[in-house]
């Protein structure tokens, strides 16, 4: 095992891809502070950044592992007496510290340029937060290496992994809206303003209250049916314009068509836990701090409150982070044992 594994960290590490990769990883992660950090204290990761970094790790180990298909390294690790069980876990290990190498180049950059706003931010759960993005890393690489190791092409399993991984953080998305929507929805009108503006205050599990700011030459009321109408009846949307009859009328108090209950939500929560990408925006979160002369306290509070919220899910997401690298190794190593190298 210990001479395969060098071996696989040999090829990785004179590889001109693998410093290619941790090039295209490190300016990923200076471009995200470029355009985040202004020259007050203000620092907002993207989580697209790292989703770039997971892009290279893909191509990377894609173009490694498949090649040993064409090359015939692994049939050649076969004639030495290597047990494909033993070949294919140590395929999954070196590709580990290589995920860790990309990771650390994204990171190093962020630390260094935005060192004034993360010093404001609690170092462990800065630590926290970057335990998790690490795992979500280990995880693709994986599910990376599982997909490379049953398939012979390079462009089609380059391809396959970029999909799963567009996949997935679409995928996380879509079920974070549905499964974070309050079952009803309650509009107030407010005062009218030179510009008309539509801002959620409030937001619980089962209501959200949306406050509206119609414009001055707006007339809007709510008629005996709680329907938001102007002066002659008309129907109108939430920004004081006519209502398109195509869609529904604009209720007082009405039910979120994006909350969902029964099976679906069941289905949909298994899905969300199962999501490799679904900590990426909580852990991103931890990373996020804006402080300047128009900064108020309560500002600063609401800052504080989301990123307490976000980094309450992180332990909740863990065991699934860590079931899923399992089930990969796991399923990619029995599969991997049957397959006909020689």
């Amino acid at each position: 095992m210990r001479a395969l594994l060098k071996t696989n960290l040999r090829r990785y590490f004179t590889h001109p891809l693998f410093w290619l990769a941790i090039l295209f990883s490190a300016g990923a992660g200076v471009m995200d502070v470029y355009f985040s950090l202004g020259q007050e204290l203000f620092l907002m990761l993207d989580d697209f950044t790292f989703l770039l970094v997971l892009f290279a790790q893909a191509i990377l180990l894609s173009v490694i592992v498949t090649s040993q298909h064409k090359d015939g390294v692994f049939r050649n690790k076969v004639i030495a007496g290597n047990p494909k069980g033993r070949i294919f876990l140590a395929e999954l290990l070196a590709a580990l510290p290589v995920s860790a190498a990309l990771f650390a180049a994204c990171m190093l950059p962020i630390c260094v340029m935005a060192y004034r706003p993360l010093r404001e931010l609690p170092a462990a759960r800065l630590l926290a937060a970057a335990g998790v993005l690490l795992l979500i890393y280990f995880s693709f690489a994986a599910l990376t290496v599982f997909l490379c190791s049953r398939m012979r092409g390079r462009i089609p399993t380059m391809l396959l992994c970029f999909g799963a991984v567009f996949l997935l953080y679409a995928l996380s998305y879509t079920c974070n809206d549905y499964l974070h929507a309050p079952e009803m929805l309650e509009i107030v009108l407010d005062e009218p303003s030179t510009d008309g503006s539509v801002s959620v205050t409030s937001s619980g599990q089962r209501y959200s209250t949306i406050h509206v700011a119609m414009p001055p030459e707006t007339s809007a009321h709510w008629n005996a049916e709680d329907q938001l109408v102007d002066q002659g009846g008309n129907l109108l949307d939430l920004y004081g314009e006519p209502l398109d009859p195509m869609y529904k009328p604009i209720v007082r108090i009405s039910p979120n068509p994006q909350y969902v209950s029964g099976p679906v939500r069941i289905i949909l929560s298994v899905i969300d836990c199962l999501n490799p990408v679904r900590p990426l925006d909580a852990a991103t979160a931890q990373y996020c701090y804006e402080k300047n002369a128009d900064t108020t306290a309560e500002m600063l509070k609401q800052d504080q409150q989301y990123r307490d919220l976000q980094f309450e899910l992180l332990p909740q997401y863990l065991p699934w982070q860590l079931g899923v690298f399992a089930a990969l190794g796991i399923l990619g190593w029995l599969l991997f044992r049957r397959k006909e190298l020689v």
